[in-house]
């Protein structure tokens, strides 16, 4: 009897769960497929055993077999703890093999590890680590701990993770850390942020807050804390914490469109805490406050904020701040929400 043809946009009916090892026991049968590689190629038929590597993906049949392509849109495998491998630096560095945690080791080897995943499948300079672990006055072994770190992160890749697409490489002038950019969270926040802001861009309001939620869940605290609160300042830990905060404050304006105030009022006052510099956050609370009966409060922050931007750096706040202090002052219907603005 032949088999009837699937659509490519189709989930799978069927994926392996895994025997021992992690390998797939026969007769098992699959839920759902989601891949992370570009261009896949699955050999359907009744399948009996499932060979999983990068870039090839093969069931071997004793039925009739046929090809199909997988549209890089279905994501994850859902067949246990060793299938799947997720680095994680939106939050404490954590490397996760099938939920289960791996242990990285001291600040040393997490530093390492955390500058060559920030900066995956670049060659990285050994100058570059001793600042990054050590700043401008590293010890005069440095090298030599930066050696050791790197061979026990690649002992521990090569026994723990076990995944022939991840690859830490001597590569002059220093590493390169060899990763499918799919298995590291900040790489997956950074395609759905910018399809949220292609949905903004479209007036796709309902869309672009889905998107942005998504995105901002995959948030666990700042870039690498762990180390940060070790005294790390990496330019590139500051670039995406920004990248964090722009997507947050795209959110929380959807958010206020649709009335969401009461909802967000204490995540902004958390936000504007913590990066009180940050202008378009400050009018948002603002408005929040505002709406949520706290006209004093709203008034007062700004207030503040202008207080401690002239002691500090002699400036005022922008105009966008001082309007939006006007508005509030004056009870201005335009503050009010729009009936015609429509976000799930």
């Amino acid at each position: 009897m032949r088999n009837r043809p699937r659509s490519d946009t189709s989930p799978i009916e069927a994926a392996p769960r895994p025997g021992p090892a992690g390998r797939p026991s026969r007769g098992s049968t699959i839920k759902s497929v989601i891949l992370f590689t570009p261009k896949i190629e699955l050999v359907l038929g009744h399948a009996d055993l499932c060979i999983l590597k990068r870039g090839r993906h093969h069931v071997r049949n004793r039925g009739p077999k046929r090809r199909c392509r997988i549209p890089r849109a279905l994501i994850s495998y859902e067949w246990g703890d060793s299938s799947v491998i997720r680095f994680s630096i939106l939050g404490p560095l954590e490397i996760l093999q099938g939920g289960v945690a791996v242990r990285v080791g001291g600040y040393i080897h997490r530093a390492v590890l955390g500058y060559l995943l920030i900066n995956a499948n670049k060659t990285i300079p050994v100058s570059c680590l001793l600042n990054a672990v050590w700043g401008s006055q590293p010890p005069r072994t440095a090298r030599k701990m930066i050696h050791n770190a790197v061979s026990d992160i690649r002992r521990m890749l090569e026994e723990t993770v076990n995944d022939e697409s991840i690859t830490l490489e001597t590569r002059q002038p220093g590493y390169r850390l060899q990763v499918p950019l799919e298995y590291i969270d900040m790489y997956n926040f950074n395609i759905i942020e910018r399809e949220a802001r292609s949905a903004l861009a479209c007036g796709q309001l309902n869309i672009a807050n889905i998107k942005l939620r998504e995105a901002l869940g995959l948030w666990r605290g700042s870039a690498l804390a762990d180390l940060t609160e070790n005294g790390a300042r990496w330019p590139e830990l500051t670039a995406v914490d920004n990248k964090r905060l722009a997507a947050c404050e795209d959110y929380f304006e959807l958010e206020l469109a649709r009335g969401a105030h009461l909802d967000v009022v204490a995540e902004l006052e958390v936000l504007v805490a913590t990066a009180p510099d940050r202008e378009r956050l400050g009018r948002q609370y603002m408005l929040a406050l505002y709406r949520s009966g706290r006209q004093t409060e709203a008034l007062e922050f700004y207030r503040e904020t202008r207080q401690r931007l002239m002691d500090t750096l002699g400036i005022v706040p922008g105009a966008g701040m001082a309007t939006q202090y006007e508005l509030i002052l004056n009870h201005d219907p335009r503050l009010q929400i729009s009936s015609t603005t429509e976000v799930a």
